[in-house]
């Protein structure tokens, strides 16, 4: 068994074979651990190109830099970024996924600006403390957004109803057709 990141290649290149992409977490925020001699940019375009990961997901920010897009691009043209807060609409071409968390929405479902702009944008919904998540599926399936189902929300659970379970399964299937 392979260890490392000879060992997180293995595993990616094990997913890539069964159609399944590779996402990093990026969390600017965690200045607690230990630091490395190169700075949090380049390391992350070491890892994409040395596990060949296809996205990175940029927890806590709007946006990445536009220096490491270009980087990035240079190592693995492509690569995905999603951001945990709106995009700004100027950086939509850069950015391909962002959360739409706790989004404001009226009765009827609205639209989603950054899908409105760019409709290969794709928008993640989440409301994670809520208990009724009616408006939220809503508001995905008339954009063609997708929704984040995170129940264990930093170790405090906040499980889906049943309820919104099955129209999440529903909504599923015929998104994807």
């Amino acid at each position: 068994m392979l260890s490392g990141l000879q060992g997180l290649r293995a595993v990616s290149d094990e997913l890539h074979e069964r159609g399944i992409r590779v996402f990093l977490d990026f969390n600017p925020s965690d200045t607690g651990t230990r630091r490395e001699h190169q700075t949090d940019e380049q390391l992350l375009v070491d890892l994409v190109e040395d596990i060949d990961a296809d996205g990175l997901y940029l927890d806590t920010m709007k946006e990445g830099s536009a220096a490491l897009r270009k980087t990035i691009d240079r190592v693995k043209a492509g690569v995905v970024f999603e951001s945990q807060s709106f995009a700004p609409l100027d950086s939509l071409q850069a950015h391909h996924m962002c959360w739409a968390e706790l989004y404001d929405d009226s009765e009827v479902p609205g639209v989603l600006t950054n899908k409105w702009f760019e409709r290969r944008h794709m928008q993640h919904l989440i409301h994670r403390w809520h208990n009724d998540h009616t408006g939220e599926l809503q508001l995905a399936f008339m954009n063609g957004a997708g929704i984040v189902v995170w129940e264990n929300v930093f170790g405090s659970w906040n499980g889906w109803s049943d309820r919104d379970a099955s129209y999440l399964r529903l909504m599923n299937g015929v998104q994807h057709q």
